[in-house]
């Protein structure tokens, strides 16, 4: 038996506002509470660890689903916000998954239909393998391809009428690579797979294929049909990660523009129609090809991957060099622009205060946090990935505030329901966008001021959803009912934001905590003192409930007395200042250290990168040893510098970068930095580095 592990992140309005404080509780299949957890100020609860069967069996066709991952059951509770319960959540053993939560609000009478918060998650395709028709259009599309923000998915077969969601086309793509694949399989079969649900979706999208039969979606959630999606369901880092790099990019013939209809089959039976064989694909990454060899071996020498001109919804599109600390661009002030008003709302993020584009201290912690916070590699650099989960986020942020505000100013959704039926049209889709950021049933349509198809479709949905005549038409029923709907929405928006309030105090400082207190404040005291658990043996973890109990009091006497404060077990600003330097000073001793491992030719990463740049101060000092390219590579020139060295300073000349060699290095460097009294402006240089901590699986300097 293995360990597979799982966090909650739950979230309301497309992710732009955290849930903090949400009770989650995990259980197994037979009802046994395993973890009863509690969500921090950023929506999020602690990774727990599940029993899962071993990875090897994943590699392994034919087994039965219960030899290839656990299931367990969670639900989740907060204020005002309907319960929420996931049925057979998938746990693989050595991979961190999320489980990402989308609350909706209790509205008056409450009488909307239950998909949306009861989910059962079915048997993953590999496990219960399924034979697929795939209705295949080939059409030649001359036009630029973009990504599109959201698809719509039927939730079952798309011959029958049934429930329908609204998702960002991104995470409809991790989504359904969760479904089709196992995380533990290499990253070559992830790529790979992933290119091919991208195409698929974005053939069906661009021909039309649904609409064009008169349907209201784009796509169905059936791998019989199209490729395997379960709204609600977990998504597994090592497949988040990859995709991150690779979600603009699609599967095209050389010289046409088109999406392939790219299939995926669990079988061998569709390998005359050119689909990409699964279990065929993971032997060839055993063996060593690439994403595109093993596409090609299926699909055709000729086939290419095609990049999506524009991707909508962002607002910008990645520079293509990395945004580094030290820089000044444009770039970079787009970049601190969009990470500061996710720090609005997700209050571990402190805010990047820019200098006119300068990436600085206050910019480098900030997207350290933003990756943290969101499970991205920690090195402090805004390369590809981190740069569109920015914009991504910031753009959920962006279009709640929009709506809220716009809709404050008009009558009569925000104040009273008299007249609704004569509501202009232009008010009437803003306010059914705005639903549509709680409610992913509902799409989101453009504001023309235009009462056009669209929105009647849109009406029709939110009159499904609710259990309203579905007419299409904007009635006093309907509008009393979007009015209802409104309100409830605004309503939680503004106890998420009393809380973000209180957290941003603690920012200040300006917050003093004693006993008795609860709410999302104390969760943050909570979590920075469990974080300096591991350096101050007398300070035990703490329970993150948000309460602040006698425990609670206790370590924060024992913090006090360890740094010669008084020992009030009151938090002050004194209290406050002291907490955060301890962390900082922690964080920085963390990151200069020995990693623990030797580095040599082929390592990666930025314990890689931080010892070029200390080299490179020393060739500085000493002209028999070799500059180095700073590129987290350790490469065979790397090698033969680190060998002058060493013969430089008494050490064994092997080329290899041991625990000896490391503190040499970092004892030479701080001599020379020293002497020439200007600490502060390297430092500066070298700060992302030596703040990066160590993340497994780099896969390049500025991944």
């Amino acid at each position: 038996m293995g360990i597979g592990y799982m966090k909650v992140f739950a979230s309301v309005a497309e992710k732009a506002l955290p849930v903090s404080g949400a009770k989650v509780t995990v259980r197994t299949k037979a009802g046994e509470v395993l973890y009863e957890l509690t969500t921090d100020a950023d929506g999020q609860t602690s990774f727990v660890q599940l029993d899962a069967p071993n990875k090897e069996n994943t590699f392994r066709q034919g087994l039965k689903a219960a030899d290839y991952y656990s299931v367990y059951d969670v639900s989740v509770t907060a204020e005002s916000l309907k319960s929420f319960s996931v049925r057979g959540v998938q746990i693989f053993d050595e991979v961190s998954s999320v489980l990402p939560v989308n609350m909706t609000p209790v509205t008056e009478g409450d009488e909307s239909v239950e998909y949306l918060n009861e989910l059962n998650i079915g048997d993953h395709t590999l496990a219960a393998p399924v034979t697929r028709i795939g209705r295949s259009r080939k059409v030649s599309m001359p036009i630029n391809i973009n990504l599109m923000r959201y698809i719509t998915v039927r939730l079952g077969s798309p011959d029958i009428d049934g429930e329908q969601v609204s998702v960002f086309f991104m995470d409809y793509v991790k989504n359904v690579a969760a479904c089709e694949i196992f995380p533990t399989w290499p990253k070559e079969v992830i790529k790979a797979c992933a290119l091919c649900v991208t195409s698929l979706a974005l053939n069906r999208f661009y021909t039309e294929w649904y609409p064009s039969n008169g349907k209201r979606f784009d796509i169905s959630s059936l791998a019989k049909y199209d490729q395997r999606f379960m709204y609600g369901r977990n998504v597994y880092l090592p497949i988040d990660r990859e995709i991150d790099g690779i979600f603009d990019f699609y599967i095209s013939d050389a010289g046409d523009e088109s999406p392939l209809f790219a299939e995926m089959s669990d079988l061998p039976e569709r390998l005359e129609a050119g689909a990409l064989y699964k279990w065929g694909a993971l032997e060839m990454a055993e063996k060593g090809y690439l994403d595109m060899e093993i596409i090609r071996s299926y699909m055709g020498e000729n086939v290419t991957c095609g990049q999506c001109a524009t991707i909508l919804g962002v607002q910008a599109k990645f520079p293509g060099t990395p945004l580094v600390y030290g820089m000044t661009s444009p770039y970079v002030e787009t970049m601190q622009d969009a990470i500061n008003r996710v720090a609005d709302n997700f209050k571990l993020i402190p805010h990047a205060s820019s200098k006119e584009g300068f990436f600085g201290d206050y910019s480098l912690v900030s997207v350290k946090n933003f990756q943290s916070t969101f499970d991205r590699f920690v090195d402090g650099v805004v390369g590809k990935k981190t740069w569109y989960a920015i914009m991504y986020q910031a753009a959920s942020v962006d279009n709640l505030e929009r709506l809220l505000n716009d809709l404050n100013m008009f009558d009569p959704y925000a104040t009273n329901s008299e007249n609704l039926s004569r509501v202009n049209v232009y008010t009437l889709q803003k306010a059914l966008n705005f639903i549509s950021l709680f409610y992913p049933f509902m799409p989101n349509i453009m504001e023309t001021g235009i009462y056009d198809q669209a929105t009647v479709n849109a009406l029709k949905a939110f009159q499904r959803f609710f259990k309203i005549p579905e007419t299409g038409e904007d009635d006093l029923r309907t509008s009393e009912k979007i009015l209802s709907v409104f309100l409830s929405a605004k309503r939680i928006v503004n106890i998420l934001n009393k809380g973000i309030a209180n957290v941003k105090q603690i920012d200040l400082n300006e917050r003093t905590l004693s006993e008795g207190m609860v709410g999302a404040d104390v969760l943050t005291l909570q979590r920075q003192l469990n974080m300096l658990s591991s350096s101050y043996m007398d300070i035990p973890r703490l329970r993150e409930d948000g309460f602040f109990g006698a425990r609670v009091g206790n370590r924060v006497r024992e913090f006090q007395r360890y740094h010669g404060l008084a020992e009030t077990g009151i938090v002050t600003k004194t209290d406050w200042e002291a907490i955060n330097n301890a962390y900082y000073d922690l964080m920085l001793e963390s990151a200069l250290s020995y990693p623990g491992e030797q580095l040599s030719i082929g390592s990666r990463g930025s314990d890689v990168l931080l010892m070029q740049k200390k080299l490179n101060v020393i060739v500085q000092t000493f002209s028999n040893i070799n500059p180095v390219k700073e590129d987290g590579f350790y490469s065979v020139e790397m090698a033969k510098s680190v060998q002058q060295f060493q013969a430089v300073n008494g050490l064994p000349a092997n080329g290899i970068i041991g625990e000896n060699t490391w503190a040499s290095v970092s004892n030479k460097y701080n001599a020379i930095m020293s002497e020439r009294q200007k600490m502060e402006e390297v430092d500066d240089a070298l700060a992302p580095i030596e703040f990066a901590r160590r993340v497994e699986g780099w896969t390049g300097p500025y991944d």
